[in-house]
């Protein structure tokens, strides 16, 4: 009987270790608190974010992803990276360009409001984020960049409502804004 209660606890304090390890070096689940991300990612769904990747590489234009925020160290904000190293930002007119070039976005909730410009520099190791409901976010046009060291994963999967299921991809104006406008 002592035997199995032991095994019992062997196997329980393996899966706690196990899950912990999970949790905290390779995959969270995060609940999608607001409407900064509307049309893209609706308050009350149930994201899965991978935290191996940008072990490896920086994030990419593009990616959802989760970060803290780096004014209010407690608050975590799930936002689209926009900007990367070396870029140059400028919102005008209701507009993103980014180094000069428009940004033509098909998936945001609606025009940013005219009246909002600024210009802003992402330095090394930073990236620019931004939400899909630009009218109703706190984002790099706030909070500016956001260092690599608070990004804490990238968004791969919408699992909760089930009907919603859904891997999240790179919008194709944001994933070819290299080679669309370089050549």
């Amino acid at each position: 009987m002592l035997v199995h209660i032991r095994d019992w606890l062997i196997t329980i304090t393996e899966a706690i270790l196990l899950t912990f390890f999970l949790l905290v070096f390779v995959a969270q689940s995060f609940l999608v608190e607001g409407y900064s991300m509307e049309p893209t990612l609706q308050n009350g769904e149930r994201v899965m974010v991978e935290k191996i990747s940008y072990r490896f590489r920086a994030p990419k234009r593009g990616e959802i992803v989760i970060i803290k925020n780096p004014l209010k160290r407690r608050d975590i904000y799930i936002k689209r990276v926009v900007g990367l190293p070396g870029d140059s930002i400028e919102v005008k007119n209701g507009c993103i360009f980014i180094n000069g070039v428009l940004l033509d976005e098909d998936y945001i909730a609606e025009p940013l409001n005219s009246w909002y410009s600024g210009n802003f520099f992402v330095p090394e190791g930073h990236v620019f984020v931004l939400g899909d409901n630009r009218n109703h976010s706190d984002d790099s046009r706030r909070i500016g960049p956001i260092p690599y060291n608070d990004v804490v994963g990238r968004v791969v999967l919408v699992y909760w409502p089930f009907e919603k299921i859904e891997i999240l991809e790179q919008p194709k104006a944001l994933a070819n804004f290299e080679t669309d406008y370089t050549e």
